[in-house]
């Protein structure tokens, strides 16, 4: 089972990373993103329920286990801070497992949060913005970041438990689109994704050590 507490948030920021000049595309329909990038999770995660889910994921320092429950309380907060148009400061609420929970009720969680988030975010009236420590997201931009925790944490636990883990170019893409501005052209849209959350490389440039997604301007959506 997986459980919704009270809690007081610890939150530290992050250096920025460099970003390229933006080009103007057509926006893309990031809920819909976020809504395949879940479904592409757990597609990926589910043959490994029977697994150890206390490995490492990946180049974390997290367990398995643990990185899903992170998961599952990022989408529930990106949800609760839209919902609630939070103005200065993330809702004090977490998503924690119980004790027992089992790898499949840890997939079942980030599917629910994620639906969550995306559900929020199609149905949020227009210009209805909560805080996140990056500036004031709109709905497109919640479900955004909430796609690319889902693929990059997903790659995480893949990585872990041996598994592969290759989602739709078209999620991707849109995520790279709304948050990554001026990434290198050249590569496949899951390749520049790892490399520009710190999880992949590209030839001739260096694995990034820092990175952050950077917010359109309101006028931008």
């Amino acid at each position: 089972m997986v459980r919704i507490g009270a809690v007081v948030r610890n939150v530290s920021g992050s250096p920025r990373g460099f970003w390229g000049a933006a080009r103007r595309r057509t926006p893309p329909d990031t809920p819909a993103a976020l809504r395949a990038a879940v479904a592409a999770s757990a597609e990926a995660l589910r043959p490994a329920t029977g697994a150890d889910w206390t490995v490492r994921a990946g180049g974390l320092e997290w367990d398995c286990a643990r990185t899903a429950v992170h998961l599952a309380d990022v989408l529930f907060s990106y949800a609760a801070q839209l919902a609630t148009r939070a103005p200065h400061a993330y809702v004090p609420a977490c998503v924690g497992a119980e004790d027992g929970a089992t790898p499949d009720g840890l997939v079942e969680a980030v599917r629910a949060t994620g639906t969550m988030l995306a559900a929020v975010a199609e149905t949020a009236p227009p210009g209805a913005r909560g805080y996140h420590r990056t500036g004031m997201a709109s709905a497109a931009d919640f479900a955004a970041m909430g796609a690319v925790e889902v693929l990059a944490h997903t790659h995480d636990l893949a990585t872990g438990l041996g598994l592969d883990f290759d989602p739709p170019a078209g999620v991707c893409s849109a995520v790279l689109d709304r948050l990554f501005p001026g990434m290198p052209e050249g590569a496949g849209p899951w390749e520049t994704f790892l490399w520009a959350t710190g999880r992949g490389e590209l030839p001739g440039l260096d694995r990034r050590t820092e990175w952050v997604w950077r917010l359109p301007a309101p006028a931008d959506g």
